[in-house]
């Protein structure tokens, strides 16, 4: 959104952060793109977030606004970005975690997590195999715990290069 009598622009990610934007800000300037490479490539030095390599072993991908380098950040889904008089100034405007709690929850995880199992295995159709592609992600660990854990039988594949990160980490995964 341009708001040209205030000469001020708005910007909303997606809630979720599926399409990343990133930025990175000095003080000349600050520039916002979903190119990662672009960004680096517009750094005079980059320096490792040792944090952000600890969240990508352990979770295969960068946690809140972390990458795996420090002067970039992730824009997190659901953030509100404005621009006004050559200032940045990143909020929250919508929590995935508010699109999955309502008033029926007792406000504990516990309910949460019976909400996501059953909304899972709504979908599931019992008369067809149950297939499962692995890509090494969260998302995927966490359909495994359901499926798992409610004693479903499912064949899982991954896809990709042999001998690519993200199947080396599906793999390990599945076993």
């Amino acid at each position: 959104l341009i708001n040209k009598q205030t000469n001020e622009v708005v910007l909303y990610n997606d809630v979720y952060g599926i399409y990343p934007l990133y930025s990175f800000d000095n003080v000349s300037n600050f520039v916002i793109s979903n190119d990662f490479d672009g960004l680096i490539g517009m750094l005079d030095s980059v320096s490792l977030d040792m944090h952000g390599i600890y969240d990508y072993f352990l979770f295969n991908y960068t946690l809140k606004s972390r990458t795996l380098i420090k002067e970039i950040s992730q824009i997190q889904g659901g953030s509100k970005i404005d621009i006004c008089e050559n200032k940045l100034k990143i909020s929250k405007f919508q929590d995935v975690a508010s699109l999955i709690y309502s008033e029926k929850f007792v406000s504990n995880l516990e309910d949460m997590n019976v909400a996501l199992c059953n909304n899972v295995i709504t979908d599931i159709d019992p008369e067809l195999p149950l297939q499962l592609p692995l890509t090494g992600g969260f998302d995927t660990k966490v359909i495994i715990s359901i499926l798992l854990s409610n004693n479903y039988e499912f064949s899982s594949y991954t896809f990709g290069q042999r001998e690519g990160d993200d199947n080396i980490a599906a793999k390990s995964i599945a076993e």
